[in-house]
C-alpha cells in the first residue's frame, strides 16, 4: 500500500478503519499463500462464482460503495 492509497481512504472517510482494511488484506493474502503452498485448489464452481461476483455483483455490494459521511465526518452505513 502506498501513501496515495491511504490518502484516498481518508478522503472516503475511512480514517479509523484503515488499519482494519490493511489487516483484512494481509490476512487474505496470507491465507491465499498458505493454501497455494499446500497445494489446495478451490473447486471449479467456486472459481466461477468468485469471477462472476468480481465482474458484476461485487459492484452492487453496499460494503464496496463509497461511504456516506456522518455529522462528525466519520463513515456511516449507506442508507441507499
Amino acid at each position: 500500500m502506498q501513501e496515495s492509497g491511504v490518502q484516498r481512504l481518508r478522503e472516503l472517510g475511512l480514517d479509523d478503519q484503515i488499519l482494519s482494511v490493511v489487516w483484512i488484506i494481509c490476512l487474505y493474502n496470507f491465507a491465499t499463500r498458505v493454501a497455494q503452498g499446500l497445494g489446495v485448489e478451490s473447486p471449479h464452481k467456486d472459481r466461477e462464482a468468485i469471477e462472476e461476483w468480481l465482474a458484476g455483483s461485487a459492484r452492487d455490494q453496499e460494503l464496496l460503495k463509497a461511504p456516506v459521511l456522518g455529522p462528525s465526518g466519520s463513515a456511516v452505513p449507506n442508507e441507499g
